[in-house]
């Protein structure tokens, strides 16, 4: 009854909007309920607007008063900063500097939630958080290719060693490690990019990305840092792998042996390519490489059926019958593919517990034993 029937559709259009608003905030408006059931469906819009409007202006109100907070931090501490540059009458570029890092530094985004900022997390079972760390951590360290390969051959000691990671994100302008230092930790670049630079040559800068690591060498051998790594932009997320801790994890690991042929390896083909240096580059061992060394010191490219003939001559020696053989060889196989102790060692001992001869130390000088020279010792 309050509109005109000749009024247009754009004029009932925002009439009705209109008049939806006045339901959720104080304004009236000529339009009113005509019977009981529109002054009853009015009365309930208008308790809804109450509710709906209140949760607005308080989320505004709130989101005002965070933003507020967070400026008059930041003023406060670049306030303090200016006061402690004028009192120790800092030089003019220092002071600069320093003002020019703060404010970029306020300006970097939030890099992503780490553990360690839940502090939650630390209730939880050890057995929980070991197979947390283990979700999070092994796909990022599984890049390298010597943790590839543990994670296949010893899951058990591949779980220790996530456990044992921890993680950081440094910002704009802050260094990772600096020239001189002693190396305690293995770094894994999971984030951003960090610039390396050769501080006795006049080399540029060297990018190390996503995927790739820096310092292996502290797990083999001793060393100290060559260069600096250091943060040009934005945030760099790192995994920090301990040297200490690494060591402790292997004392009761199934590849002990192939380790230990690995870290042999590595120094040596280290050292052989740092043309006479004291000390093995922080980031020595490309991708290649590594891979080399792993396969080489796991034994994942050798020859069986070459090593099972010289396994079934040796059997031949023994004097075993064909039931015999088959089952040595067998366990032999078996053994290799875990690579836990000398093949040699476990061969002759099968044979001699199975009664299939006695050992003679004059034939055991004439069989072809080559095949053993990249298995160690276990004495």
């Amino acid at each position: 009854d309050n509109i005109d029937e000749g009024s247009t559709f754009s004029y009932l259009y925002f009439t009705s909007f209109h008049w939806s608003i006045t339901q959720f905030t104080p304004a009236s408006m000529e339009i009113t309920p005509t019977n009981s059931l529109e002054r009853a469906y009015t009365i309930a819009l208008i308790y809804v607007g109450v509710v709906l409007f209140s949760m607005l202006l308080g989320s505004i109100t709130s989101t005002i008063n965070h933003l507020r907070h967070r400026s008059m931090e930041r003023r406060g501490v670049e306030s303090l900063m200016q006061r402690y540059i004028t009192e120790r009458r800092l030089s003019l570029g220092l002071g600069h500097s320093i003002m020019h890092h703060l404010r970029k530094r306020a300006q970097v985004a939030k890099p992503r939630l780490h553990g360690t900022g839940i502090p939650t997390l630390k209730t939880l079972p050890i057995r929980i958080r070991r197979q947390l760390k283990e979700e999070v951590f092994s796909p990022l360290i599984v890049t390298h290719p010597l943790f590839n390969q543990l994670k296949t051959a010893d899951h058990g000691l591949h779980l220790s060693i996530c456990h044992t990671i921890t993680e950081e994100a440094i910002t704009h302008g802050e260094e990772i490690f600096n020239s001189g230092n002693k190396v305690e930790t293995m770094y894994f670049i999971t984030g951003g990019e960090a610039s390396y630079e050769f501080l006795s040559s006049r080399e540029a800068p060297t990018q190390v990305g996503v995927g790739e690591w820096v310092c292996e060498a502290v797990l083999w051998s001793i060393m100290h840092h060559t260069g600096r790594l250091s943060v040009s932009s934005g945030t760099c997320e790192i995994l920090k792998l301990n040297a200490a801790r690494f060591h402790a994890v292997l004392s009761k690991c199934s590849v002990w042996f192939q380790l230990k042929r690995y870290a042999r390896l590595y120094v040596k083909r280290a050292t052989r390519d740092s043309h006479g240096q004291k000390q093995i580059g922080d980031l020595w061992g490309t991708f290649s490489v590594v891979k080399r060394l792993t396969a080489q010191a796991f034994e994942i490219e050798h020859d069986t059926k070459s090593r099972d003939r010289k396994i079934s001559t040796l059997l031949v020696l023994f004097d075993s019958d064909e039931v015999l053989q088959q089952h040595v060889l067998g366990a032999w196989r078996r053994h290799v593919r875990w690579q836990r102790r000398n093949p040699l060692r476990l061969l002759k001992r099968l044979c001699l517990r199975s009664g299939g001869g006695k050992q003679d130390d004059s034939v055991d000088m004439k069989v072809d034993l080559s095949f053993t020279d990249s298995v160690p010792s276990v004495g």
